[in-house]
């Protein structure tokens, strides 16, 4: 996948039961100087769905980025549940 400058994958993951459709966490880093080895900090966090078949982004959620969440698709990969802390976020993916 093609990401913008800053974007990180994480280790947070879902997919539909057929594997149509998949979820990933993805933090936008900024700041930092790589060769001075001063670090960075997650300016913000979305859940990017995309088809398998295309490659392409079906949906962006946006998140907090201060909570790492967990997330959970529906079987047909068309609901999308997002736990961060104490809240439940439940998206609708056309």
């Amino acid at each position: 996948l093609k990401m913008r400058k800053g974007d990180v994958a994480e280790d947070i993951f879902a997919s539909s039961e057929d594997g149509s459709r998949f979820a990933v966490s993805i933090a936008t880093w900024r700041g930092g100087v790589e060769w001075l080895d001063i670090g960075g900090h997650i300016a913000a966090r979305r859940i990017a769905v995309y088809d398998s078949a295309t490659g392409r982004q079906v949906a962006a959620i946006p998140v907090s980025p201060k909570t790492l969440p967990d997330i959970a698709m529906s079987p047909d990969g068309h609901i999308l549940a997002i736990l961060q802390g104490h809240e439940l976020m439940i998206a609708r993916i056309p």
